[in-house]
C-alpha cells in the first residue's frame, strides 16, 4: 500500500488548506477501502485520492467490481487515479496511452500513476506526450513513479515525481538541493517498512517535497493494506496547526558545509529541541525562539551568514521556512583576513590548567557613562567554557572576562592586572592574543 501527504506548504504561512492523502490499495474490496471513505467522511476537508490497480492496469475488459467501487469512492469525495506502467519509457506509449483511455472509459478516473518512470535523460519527451494525452482526456493529476533521483529535465514531464522508494524514512535534508528551485508539489516519496510514524520526520520531509509517503508493509507486499494509523493520521492532518521549518546548519567561511556541530533550540526558556547541524525544527509561526550553536574543540563559532552578528546565541520569530547558517573558523589555524584571535586559558593559584571557567567576550560598544566595566548584555560578542577563543575584528577594543565557579574565585591575570574585565586593544594587523586568568581558592 502507498501512502502520500500532501502537506501544506510552510513557505506560505496564509495557506490554510489541510494536508492530503493519496493512498494506492490495490483491491476491488469496498471493505477494504472503508478505512479510506470513513477517514474522509470524518475529515472532509482532507484531500485524500485513490490509486486502482485491476490487473496492473486497467485489465483486459471492465470491471463491474472496479466500477462499482470507483463509484463509490468518487461519491465519498475520494479522487481516483488509475495505475499503469511504463518500463521506465521502454514501453510501446501507444499501449500506455490506450490504457489511460480504458481507465476513463470504463472507471471514469480523474488521474493516472505512471509506475516505472525513467529517470535518466533521452526519455522526457515520453513522458511529456503521456500526459499532455492524459490530459486532453480531462484528467487532471498524473504521477510518474521512477523510485529513485532523476535528471532536472524530467520536473513538467509530470506533475509530480517520486524521487525516493525504499526501506525506512530518508534523511529530510537530502530531499533538498537543487530540488527546491521547482514547486513542492513537483516531489514525493515513498518509504515502506515504517512501524511507527514520526510528525517530526513527515513535517520535515514535507518541507521539501509536496507528498510524504509512508506505510508499515515490507518488501515485496509493502502496498497491498493500509498501515493501522492511516485513521489517526488523516486525524492528525485534520488538525495540524502551521509549521515553519527552520533549519539550523553551519558552514566555513567560504561556505563549505559543516556537518555534525552541535545546536539547541529554546522557546520560553524551555529546550524545545536539540540536535546536531544540519538541524530541522518545526516552528509556531510568530513565536520567539533562541537558537545556539557553541564552539566546539577548535572550530569555533564566527558570525551568522545572514545578519553577520558574532553572538552565537540569537532569537528568531518565524512567518516562513527559514535556514539560518552559523559560521565557524578553526581555531587552530590562523584567523580570517582582517581579523585576530583571543584565546583565554585559565589556572589555578599554582599554576594548574583550570578548564571549564566560563569566559565572555564583550565589544567596547557595551561600556555605557559611569560603569567601570561592561553593564549591558548588547555588547555580548560570544561566550564559551575555557579554554577558549574567539575572533574579533581588527582595529577595536575588547573586553575578556572570566566568572567564578564553586570554591574557585578570579585573582588576577598573567600580568598582574586585578580588574575581572580585561581590556583587549587590536591593531589594524592580525593577531593572536593569549590571556591566562589566574585563579585563588
Amino acid at each position: 500500500m502507498l501512502l502520500f501527504l500532501s502537506l501544506p506548504s510552510p513557505r506560505a504561512s496564509a495557506n490554510t488548506a489541510p494536508p492530503g492523502v493519496i493512498v494506492p490499495l490495490y483491491s476491488s474490496s469496498p471493505s477494504a477501502w472503508s478505512p479510506v471513505t470513513n477517514a474522509k467522511a470524518a475529515h472532509p476537508n482532507v484531500p485524500i485520492a485513490g490509486v486502482i490497480n485491476p490487473a496492473d492496469g486497467p485489465g483486459s475488459t471492465p470491471s463491474s467490481d472496479y466500477a462499482t467501487l470507483v463509484g463509490q469512492l468518487r461519491a465519498a469525495g475520494i479522487v481516483v487515479l488509475g495505475y499503469s506502467y511504463t518500463s521506465y519509457g521502454s514501453r510501446n506509449a501507444s499501449a500506455v496511452e490506450a490504457e489511460i483511455n480504458e481507465y476513463v472509459k470504463w472507471y471514469n478516473v480523474n488521474g493516472i500513476f505512471l509506475d516505472q518512470m525513467a529517470s535518466k535523460t533521452g526519455e522526457e519527451a515520453y513522458y511529456s506526450s503521456l500526459t499532455a494525452y492524459a490530459k486532453s482526456l480531462g484528467l487532471t493529476m498524473v504521477v510518474g513513479n521512477p523510485g529513485v533521483d532523476v535528471a532536472p529535465s524530467y520536473v513538467g514531464t509530470v506533475d509530480t515525481i517520486v524521487l525516493y522508494e525504499n526501506s525506512g524514512f530518508p534523511f529530510p535534508p537530502t530531499l533538498g538541493g537543487w530540488h527546491t528551485s521547482y514547486p513542492k508539489s513537483s516531489w514525493a516519496v515513498m518509504a515502506y517498512n515504517v512501524g511507527s510514524l514520526s510528525q517530526a520526520c513527515v513535517v520535515s520531509a514535507s518541507n521539501y517535497v509536496g507528498y510524504v509517503d509512508v506505510t508499515d508493509g515490507a518488501y515485496p507486499t509493502q502496498w497491498g493494506s493500509l498501515p493501522p494509523y492511516f485513521g489517526d493520521l488523516v486525524a492528525t492532518l485534520d488538525s495540524q496547526p502551521p509549521q515553519e521549518c527552520l533549519e539550523t546548519t553551519s558552514a566555513w567561511p567560504n561556505g563549505t558545509p559543516i556537518t555534525g556541530l552541535w545546536a539547541t533550540v529554546q522557546a520560553g526558556g524551555t529546550f524545545v529541541s536539540t540536535g546536531f547541524t544540519p538541524m530541522l525544527y518545526a516552528a509556531a509561526p510568530g513565536t520567539a525562539y533562541t537558537v545556539n550553536v557553541p564552539d566546539y574543540r577548535t572550530y569555533l563559532f564566527a558570525y551568522w551568514a545572514d545578519t553577520g552578528s558574532q553572538t552565537n546565541a540569537r532569537t528568531i520569530s518565524l512567518t516562513s521556512d527559514t535556514i539560518i547558517t552559523a559560521v565557524f573558523t578553526n581555531s587552530s589555524g590562523p584567523p580570517p583576513p582582517g581579523e585576530s584571535e583571543i584565546s583565554v586559558n585559565t589556572v589555578d593559584s599554582s599554576g594548574g590548567s583550570l578548564i571549564g571557567m566560563y569566559t565572555a567576550f564583550w565589544s567596547s560598544a557595551s561600556v555605557l557613562p559611569g560603569c567601570s566595566s561592561p553593564c549591558s548584555s548588547q555588547g555580548l560578542i560570544k561566550s564559551c567554557f575555557s579554554p577558549c577563543s574567539a575572533f574579533v575584528g581588527n582595529s577595536a577594543s575588547y573586553y575578556v572576562s572570566v566568572a567564578d565557579y564553586g570554591t574557585e574565585a578570579f585573582s588576577h591575570w598573567s600580568d598582574g592586572t586585578t580588574t575581572r574585565f580585561y581590556t583587549v586593544v587590536v591593531g589594524g594587523a592580525s593577531a593572536m592574543v593569549g590571556l591566562t586568568a589566574v585563579y585563588s581558592p
